[in-house]
């Protein structure tokens, strides 16, 4: 299960909801775009789940292998994902259409 909050303006969590469930596999990393869609990996099921701010799964991207945990939004215009795959011991990257949040072009 995924829980969102909001953060108070003395910087508690508020408002706890349920965001979204996954009855199967695990999840492990997750960043979010610059227009909130949360990534997530989904460890065991071998894909990037990506979930729009209303809690609907937009889209799966199959990272070609079991086992995803970690990613990061990069490369020179912030749409590259890149996701470290446990079970091959690979990067696997894909693209998007939106940056990553946290992602600074310099």
């Amino acid at each position: 299960m995924k829980w969102s909050f909001a953060i108070g303006d003395d910087g508690t969590l508020q408002d706890k909801r349920l965001f979204a469930t996954f009855p199967d596999h695990g999840f492990d990393g997750m960043r979010c775009d610059v227009d909130g869609n949360l990534y997530i990996t989904r460890y065991g099921k071998g894909v990037v789940v990506v979930v729009s701010p209303e809690c609907e799964v937009i889209r799966e991207i199959d990272v070609l292998g079991a086992k995803p945990s970690n990613l990061c939004f990069g490369g020179p215009d912030g749409r590259t994902v890149y996701v470290t795959e446990v079970e091959h011991t690979r990067l696997v990257q894909f693209r998007t259409d939106r940056p990553g949040r946290s992602w600074r072009g310099e």
